[in-house]
């Protein structure tokens, strides 16, 4: 296995279990590796980071899209992975835009970090 795929076994061995017995079976859950999550919960799952191509990278659609998208696909749920995860600097724009919107309800080492969604927030 490369270190990569050792690295995302280790954030779900924590992620996973704590998504099955903590949610509901009911809940959509945003987050990176969205299949994984899916497979291995059972839960609806959608992706927490809406990029697009510019050249040979990738580019953030921004905390507004990011927010518009988890909204129209009913997500309950945020995972992010850690604060080098691409999807980091998209949520924390999401946090300070719009407070309340994400609701921090649990936090692993590595900072790995659950939130429930408030749309009406």
């Amino acid at each position: 296995a490369t270190s990569v795929q050792v690295a995302i076994s280790a954030t779900m061995n924590d992620i996973l279990p704590w998504i099955r017995q903590a949610t509901d079976t009911t809940a959509i859950i945003a987050g990176e590796d969205e299949a994984l999550i899916w497979l291995y919960t059972g839960r609806k799952a959608v992706p927490s980071y809406l990029w697009r191509v510019r050249g040979r990278a990738s580019e953030s659609f921004g905390p507004d899209s990011l927010q518009a998208f988890l909204l129209r696909s009913g997500a309950t749920h945020l995972i992010l992975t850690g604060p080098d995860s691409d999807a980091a600097p998209t949520i924390d724009a999401l946090l300070a835009r719009r407070p309340g919107f994400l609701q921090l309800i649990r936090m692993w080492p590595g900072q790995l970090l659950a939130f429930r969604l408030h749309p009406g927030a």
